[in-house]
């Protein structure tokens, strides 16, 4: 899954636009919570697209995320997913 999709499902889980994973802690929290549930792991690659340092990442991702089963749902919403701009893919 494309990182944005992930910054898209996670915002959208809390009814807020994507770039509110780099204003809104909460959005934030479970951006990288939702992130890590598919596999991303690269915490400095989190981090950039959340706008905070690598620390935090590891930070946000111990914290409870309300909202994690919701925005697993809108992960696979292919409605909130088309207008997203070119993906970012991890790498093996």
């Amino acid at each position: 899954v494309a990182l944005e999709a992930v910054a898209v499902a996670a915002a959208a889980a809390l009814r807020l636009p994507a770039a509110a994973v780099a204003s809104d802690r909460a959005a934030r929290r479970l951006f990288v919570q939702l992130a890590r549930h598919q596999g991303w792991r690269d915490a400095g690659l989190l981090a950039r697209r959340c706008g905070v340092g690598r620390w935090e990442v590891g930070h946000l991702a111990r914290q409870p995320a309300p909202g994690l089963e919701a925005a697993r749902l809108c992960l696979g919403d292919e409605r909130l997913l088309t207008s997203i701009p070119r993906p970012i893919t991890k790498t093996a």
